[in-house]
């Protein structure tokens, strides 16, 4: 018996030398490449920028785009941290099963992307954008009638100046929202609604406004936005 035991563990213990890695491959604006390593059936990657290169796992330099994440067909959780990218995002179409991203002080030019993730079920999004993208992030409505499973979405802006930052006080335009998911909305420095948010928000079971200014005129917004 201590034998097939002994056996078994020793199993255990190497099974994962046997894992097979796949690379995703970061281009650079230098025209220079970056390659990661990640385990092919790895099902969460969260991506940190790092001066420690034992943590880090993606480019301290500026990159452009990311290739090889359609290699990674059971990957359902994603975050990026602080990255070093001002794209539009669309190599995040390749990771077919993602269930759950995470956009954490990232630069973009559009949300376009956001309209093809369609296993998408939870969207952290905290963006800190240049000025002059801002008209794609508060005119511009991006279609959700594809993201039929959608949960939850928590949603912060901030817009870069030359002198610091600033909150614009709107809310994201996302139309056709399927599954009547719940919004968190934080400190996106709120003051009020206009008409048309207030339709754009009647999608959600629930809106919380959390920080945001607007919270201290809320009541009359109740009778038509389940507010939290």
């Amino acid at each position: 018996m201590k034998k097939i035991f002994s056996f078994v563990l020793i199993f255990l213990c190497i099974l994962p030398m046997f894992s097979e890695s796949e690379n995703l491959i970061f281009k650079l604006t230098d025209n220079t490449l970056e390659v990661f390593s990640f385990d092919k059936d790895s099902k969460s990657i969260t991506f940190f920028g790092s001066d420690n290169s034992k943590n880090r796992n993606q480019p301290l330099k500026e990159f452009i785009d990311i290739e090889g994440f359609s290699k990674f067909e059971q990957l359902e959780d994603m975050g990026f941290y602080w990255p070093k990218y001002r794209g539009d995002w669309n190599f995040l179409k390749d990771a077919k099963k993602l269930k759950s991203l995470g956009l954490i002080t990232v630069n973009a030019k559009s949300m376009d992307v956001l309209s093809d993730l369609e296993n998408i079920e939870v969207l952290e999004l905290d963006y800190f954008i240049d000025e002059i993208n801002l008209n794609n992030f508060l005119q511009k409505d991006i279609d959700f009638s594809k993201l039929k499973k959608l949960k939850k979405i928590i949603f912060n802006l901030r817009v870069k100046t030359k002198s610091g930052f600033y909150y614009p006080g709107r809310i994201p335009r996302f139309v056709n929202v399927q599954n009547s998911p719940e919004i968190y909305l934080g400190n996106n420095g709120i003051k009020d609604l206009q008409d048309s948010e207030i339709n754009m928000l009647k999608q959600y079971s629930i809106v919380h406004l959390g920080e945001n200014p607007i919270s201290k005129d809320i009541e009359k917004y109740k009778k038509d936005i389940n507010i939290k």
